[in-house]
């Protein structure tokens, strides 16, 4: 009797467990099928009508990347490339690229990919910041630059970008300057966890997912007011808005983002031991997002490096504090 029992409630638990498993298997299918089946942004980059006057495209790893060249009317006295942070795009450095040209500077501001007017497709390429950099450096000898001294800028995530870039040629760089970002501290060694996490990303309906929750949820006028808001710590235009979301409106945004996260490899840290240049922190005093601790920390390590503080900016001082942010910097150049 007693074993009819244990039968029938084993039946009992095989069906429950057959029945969960159809149903799961058939939400699997559907949210695979489903996000093919909503409309997401379709719109890419014509080269022939870029988005600014001075925009530039070149293709570096099978990729399309955006960069704009500002060129001073006489001899340049040095270059500086501008590399922008997470989200961000040449839009960030609005304020200072012009202004840094007119005094004399051969200027290069670049979109990384998965972020502004470079291409979104296919980001299935080293998004770390040595292999940034190195792509950027690609970047630079293709260009007829007369002279040969560098004088690199990086926000945000955008400052361990400039931080390899400056370690990969030391002796081509005559200044660093890491705007509320301190760049590398070292070696990074992913988890088994995040190594699973990555993997299971990659499954293409979850990327097309991020097009279209991105298109729904995210990538809209007031969401960006909002998040500027929270990084100037100020109030935020709406054209600030617009300029940060116009690259978001492209086909593959969504996906892009979350591949720069996937494809983002291991790297150890360069001999910085071999840049002699001054290393200039800038860092707004009431930054939200990442705090000026930081860039104290990074001090710590580099004691040669400088920190300078813009009383009352957020995390975004070329932006809303461009008039000190572009003196401290042409001064210093100087």
């Amino acid at each position: 009797m007693a074993n009819q029992y244990f039968i029938k409630i084993k039946k009992t638990l095989l069906k429950i467990v057959k029945i969960v498993g159809i149903i799961i298997l058939s939400l699997f299918i559907l949210l695979s099928i489903l996000p093919y089946l909503i409309p997401v942004n379709q719109a890419k980059v014509d080269a022939n009508n870029p988005p600014f006057k001075e925009s530039r495209f070149i293709n570096l790893e099978g990729k399309r990347w955006h960069y704009r060249h500002f060129k001073p009317q006489t001899t340049a006295k040095s270059n500086i490339v501008l590399i922008h942070g997470f989200s961000g795009s040449t839009f960030s450095w609005r304020n200072n690229q012009q202004v840094l040209s007119d005094s004399g500077y051969n200027v290069i501001s670049i979109d990384l990919p998965a972020f502004g007017y470079s291409e979104k497709d296919n980001n299935a390429f080293d998004h770390s910041a040595k292999g940034h950099a190195n792509n950027i450096w690609k970047l630079i000898d293709s260009l007829d630059l007369k002279a040969d001294s560098f004088a690199v800028i990086g926000h945000s995530m955008g400052a361990a970008v400039a931080w390899s870039f400056a370690g990969l040629r030391p002796q081509s760089i005559s200044n660093v300057f890491l705007v509320d970002g301190a760049g590398s501290m070292g070696s990074s060694k992913g988890s088994w966890s995040s190594s699973i996490i990555k993997f299971c990303m990659k499954y293409p309906p979850l990327l097309r997912w991020a097009d279209v929750l991105g298109g729904a949820m995210f990538f809209k006028q007031k969401k960006f007011e909002k998040l500027l808001n929270s990084a100037y710590s100020q109030k935020a235009d709406a054209v600030s808005a617009a300029g940060y979301l116009a690259p978001f409106m492209l086909k593959n945004s969504g996906r892009a983002v979350i591949e720069s996260f996937i494809y983002n490899k291991n790297h150890s840290e360069s001999d910085y031991t071999k840049l002699k240049c001054p290393v200039q922190l800038i860092w707004g005093s009431n930054d939200k997002w990442l705090p000026i601790s930081l860039g104290e920390k990074f001090i710590e390590k580099y004691p040669s490096a400088n920190l300078f503080k813009i009383e009352g900016a957020g995390h975004c001082p070329m932006e809303t504090h461009s008039k000190d942010f572009n003196s401290y910097i042409l001064g210093f150049l100087k």
